[in-house]
């Protein structure tokens, strides 16, 4: 039987999405807007043994170490976050 997981993509810690955590195995964060201690606190309040917090990834341009404007939603790869 195959097994299905929910995910929430873009997460922000808002009142709003706070209903859907509970429906969700994954959380897709960018913590590249997140300062260290925003992080620390988003892993305490959410990170358990049945949500996984994974880091958005944003494709960065060489010369620039900017997002590439080509980045689309379909070409971002996600990897698990690791928190300092």
């Amino acid at each position: 039987m195959p097994a299905y997981f929910f995910a929430l993509d873009d997460f922000v810690d808002a009142p709003h999405s706070r209903p859907f955590v509970e429906l969700a195995r994954f959380l897709k964060v960018d913590f590249q807007l997140l300062d260290p201690d925003a992080r620390k606190s988003l892993a305490a309040k959410y990170g358990s043994p049945n949500i996984s917090l994974l880091a958005r990834k944003s494709k960065l341009s060489a010369t620039s170490m900017k997002p590439a404007a080509s980045a689309s939603p379909i070409s971002r790869a996600t990897s698990s976050a690791s928190l300092p």
